[in-house]
């Protein structure tokens, strides 16, 4: 059950119930996927996101031209929201082409890789997945190398090597360290890296990070999840 609960955590890490962020894992540069991408919308519901009409628009627009920057960021961002992940790919990879040092479309391909490895590890194809989760690791790093102060990414690109399997550990918590370097409040990097350091039974300064997480974000429901799982790892420890 302990490790059933810490694959659930590996799953929703950098998300935390949508208290900290409106969107997954810091994507602070990406656009909003569809709500039809998690869950059926309810009977006679108006359709959210982009129509079948506007993307194929678009898709058509940046197809004639594929010189056109914007047109390729369009097309993709459009398809990103509809959840057509591996469609959208190829529109920011042409952008990326036309503009290889553009920062939002390095942010946004390695978010769309991440979100590749997701899909793929929920159904449970771990060569896939950690396959995305590496490619997104080098979109990362190609971000970082042009801003190495974007915590957000930072944040991102440890939590690709968290969500590997075998997951490295050492190398999320190193990243998630020179995020709050950075910025030592942020809720997402402080709460990332207390789940990677209970894992790995450094619960001292896990509970020393939940009390700094508690002052950030006081009455967040993830706050008593963390607080039980260190517990229980405590209590294990001393059998």
């Amino acid at each position: 059950m302990r490790n059933l609960y810490f694959g659930i955590i590996g799953l929703l890490i950098g998300f935390i119930a949508g208290f900290f962020y409106a969107n997954h894992y810091n994507r602070a540069n990406a656009p909003s996927p569809s709500p039809t991408m998690t869950g059926q919308l309810p009977p006679g519901h108006p359709p959210i996101g982009p129509s079948e009409g506007e993307i194929a628009q678009s898709v058509q627009r940046a197809d004639e031209q594929p010189q056109n920057f914007d047109a390729q960021i369009a097309a993709g961002t459009l398809l990103y929201r509809a959840g057509r992940l591996e469609q959208a790919l190829k529109y920011f990879e042409r952008a990326n082409t036309l503009r290889p040092d553009d920062y939002n479309t390095l942010v946004q391909l390695g978010n769309i890789h991440f979100d590749l490895g997701d899909h793929y590890l929920q159904h449970q194809d771990v060569p896939q997945a950690n396959a995305h989760f590496r490619e997104a690791g080098r979109w990362y790093e190609r971000a970082l190398a042009r801003n190495p102060e974007d915590v957000n990414v930072r944040t991102d690109y440890g939590l690709t090597f968290y969500k590997r399997q075998p997951r490295e550990l050492e190398r999320a918590i190193a990243e998630y360290r020179r995020a709050l370097v950075a910025e030592p409040k942020h809720p997402q990097a402080l709460h990332n890296l207390i789940v990677a350091l209970t894992e790995k039974g450094e619960l001292e300064e896990a509970e020393a990070l939940l009390k700094r997480l508690e002052e950030v974000a006081p009455g967040a429901h993830i706050l008593e999840t963390l607080r039980q799982e260190i517990a229980t790892r405590r209590r294990q420890r001393g059998a």
